[in-house]
């Protein structure tokens, strides 16, 4: 065999690793486009959830500021109630 056979026979078989490993990394590219598209869509929801329960608790928080709000107030009626019965008894 000449140097010039075994070197074509090197070159194809070079070019046959070339193939594999292009398909391989043509599977990986894939696989990788598949996986962004899944992080992407789990990015979305876990947003959503984010930003839902964000909204309940707001709203859980204003309706709690609410009431604090209402407590107090009928606590200084009380307090105007009791002083006005102290005043009318004496």
């Amino acid at each position: 065999m000449s140097t010039r056979e075994r070197q074509i026979q090197h070159l194809n078989h070079q070019l046959g690793e070339l193939q594999r490993n292009l398909l391989y990394m043509s599977k990986l590219c894939d696989k990788t486009a598949t996986q962004f598209r899944s992080i992407k869509s789990f990015g979305e929801l876990q947003a959503s959830v984010f930003m839902s329960s964000h909204a309940v608790f707001q709203v859980y928080s204003e309706k709690k500021e609410a009431r604090r709000q209402e407590l107090l107030k009928e606590m200084q009626e009380d307090r105007n109630d009791d002083a006005m019965d102290d005043e009318s008894e004496k």
